[in-house]
């Protein structure tokens, strides 16, 4: 297969790929994000590198692709406002003073219940994100939580531990 064959092909299939008509609720498939834009657009182009250069110059043209996307990337984990992983809520207009309160990596059978009590008290409500095997366990707590309003996300099944995260099978298994 020659150059412009391959190179057709490949455009061909990221093509396909980016442009699919996805199910209409996007249940089976994620949306197309400016992250997945992103790296399409490294993949493409990484592929006419090793394709059209040759050399030491190939290494460059690489490392330099990847450090832009790269740098893209993270300046999207930094700057939610820019949609870089789909549609987030950084704000929202109104004319009173509010703010969104936020729990993580609950429910916990000691201080929840504690923390419940001191919003109950003062009319406020709270979004909670929640580990699912702790779920599992506090099920009535968590039924609590939603029967005074409370919103309830969820996080992973497991807690994950930053030394075994990138372990064979850690990632997969949340």
């Amino acid at each position: 297969m020659d150059k412009t064959a391959l190179a057709g092909a490949c455009r061909t299939v990221v093509l396909f790929t980016f442009f699919t008509n996805w199910n209409e609720r996007n249940v089976l498939h994620p949306r197309l994000t400016r992250y997945w834009m992103i790296l399409g657009a490294t993949l493409v182009a990484a592929v006419l590198i090793f394709i059209l250069v040759h050399g030491a110059a190939r290494f460059w043209w690489l490392a330099a692709l990847c450090s832009v996307s790269g740098l893209c990337i993270g300046l999207g984990v930094s700057f939610p406002q820019w949609q870089m992983f789909g549609e987030s809520i950084c704000a929202v207009p109104t004319k009173r003073k509010i703010i969104a309160l936020t729990f993580d990596d609950g429910p916990d059978a000691e201080n929840t219940p504690a923390l419940l009590a001191l919003l109950a008290g003062r009319n406020v409500r709270a979004t909670f994100f929640c580990i699912g095997k702790r779920v599992a366990r506090q099920t009535e707590l968590v039924k609590r939580m939603v029967a005074e309003g409370h919103e309830i996300e969820t996080i992973l099944f497991n807690t994950v531990q930053p030394q075994t995260f990138f372990r064979r099978g850690g990632c997969a298994r949340n």
